[in-house]
């Protein structure tokens, strides 16, 4: 499950989160947390042109159990995005929220 709903403004730099174990994700059982520092965000364009959606990436991740939370900002006006979110488990799995299509950011 991710935190973000809604437009933000191109001027703005905002906290997005996904949580593994907030029920979206099946194959994450009680318990499994995110390795530390193993979190990776990215940023495409799925409606529009940002040939730098990546660079709206700002500084790390902060973990807590199951949650991963990364600073967003900029982007181009106009342009709905795709924002993952890929990190390890403490059970070994990799896994990316959201699932594709899914909670998309629009910048206005």
């Amino acid at each position: 499950m991710s935190s973000w709903n809604g437009p933000k403004r191109v001027t703005e730099t905002e906290t997005f989160t996904v949580d593994y174990a907030g029920g979206q994700h099946p194959r994450v059982a009680p318990g499994v947390t995110v390795v530390d520092g193993s979190a990776v965000w990215t940023c495409r364009a799925v409606i529009g042109t940002d040939p730098a959606a990546d660079a709206m990436v700002v500084g790390g991740s902060t973990v807590n159990g199951a949650k991963v939370s990364n600073l967003i900002g900029a982007g181009v006006s106009q342009v709905t995005y795709q924002v993952y979110c890929t990190a390890r488990m403490s059970d070994g799995q990799t896994l990316t929220l959201p699932e594709p299509g899914e909670d998309l950011l629009y910048v206005v």
